[in-house]
C-alpha cells in the first residue's frame, strides 16, 4: 500500500510539473520555428509584437498587452502572466485598443482566417501555440504560427479562470445590444468555435492590420 501511494503522489508531481512548465512558460518560447515573422512596434508604449501573414490578412502573432487606463486586466490581477498571455479586455475598450494601423478584427476577418486554414474543424490545431495550455492540448501545431493562447478569461462578476483551458478572442462585430461574436479555443479540441460573448466580460485581443 505504502507503494502504491508514493507512485500516485510521484505521478500528481510529475503532472504538476508538467502543468506549471506549460502555463508558465518563457515569454516569446510560443513562437513557431520555421514561420516567417515580421514584427511591430506599439509606438504607445515600445512593446514589440511578432507578426505573421497568414493568407492575405496580417496579423499579431501575440495577444494584445497594452495596459489601458480603464478596462483591461492581468489575468488574475498577475502582471507577470500578462508579459506571457497578454491582458483581458471587455469589448468596449477591446474596439479601440489596437495601435494605429491595426484594428480588432471583424467577424469576417475572422471568417476569412477560419477558411483559409481548412475550416472551423481544423483550424484551431492550427492556430493553437504548443505552450501555454495544459499538457493534454488536443492537436495544436500552431502551423500557421498565429500562436494562439489558453489566455482564460475575467467575468463581469471579477472572477477569472481558464487559464490554459480556453483562449477567448473578440471580433468587432456585435450580435445585439449586449452582445458580440467572438471566437474561442479549447485544449481538448482542434475546432475554431464560434462564440456570443457579454460585452462587459473580459477576453483576449489579436489585432489584424489596416
Amino acid at each position: 500500500m505504502k507503494n502504491k501511494a508514493l507512485a500516485t503522489v510521484i505521478l500528481i508531481f510529475t503532472f504538476c510539473i508538467q502543468i506549471y512548465s506549460q502555463l508558465n512558460f518563457n515569454a516569446g518560447s510560443q513562437f513557431k520555428s520555421g514561420v516567417s515573422y515580421g514584427k511591430m512596434t506599439d509606438s504607445r508604449d515600445g512593446k514589440v509584437y511578432k507578426t505573421v501573414k497568414i493568407g492575405t490578412q496580417t496579423w499579431l502573432a501575440e495577444n494584445l498587452s497594452y495596459k489601458t487606463t480603464t478596462g483591461s486586466f492581468a489575468f488574475d490581477l498577475d502582471e507577470s502572466i500578462a508579459e506571457r498571455y497578454g491582458r483581458l479586455y471587455d469589448w468596449k475598450t477591446a474596439t479601440t485598443a489596437c495601435p494605429r494601423g491595426w484594428h480588432l478584427p471583424s467577424n469576417a476577418e475572422w471568417n476569412q482566417l477560419i477558411e483559409f486554414l481548412g475550416g472551423d474543424s481544423i483550424a484551431g490545431s492550427k492556430v493553437k501555440a504548443a505552450k501555454g495550455w495544459m499538457p493534454t492540448n488536443a492537436a495544436g501545431n500552431n502551423s500557421s504560427g498565429f500562436c494562439g493562447l489558453g489566455a482564460g478569461y475575467r467575468h463581469d462578476d471579477c472572477t477569472f479562470g481558464s487559464l490554459g483551458l480556453n483562449a477567448n478572442f473578440w471580433s468587432a462585430t456585435p450580435v445585439d445590444s449586449t452582445l458580440v461574436w467572438g471566437r474561442n479555443l479549447n485544449y481538448m479540441s482542434e475546432k475554431v468555435n464560434l462564440r456570443k460573448y457579454s460585452r462587459t466580460n473580459f477576453y483576449s485581443i489579436r489585432c489584424v492590420k489596416d
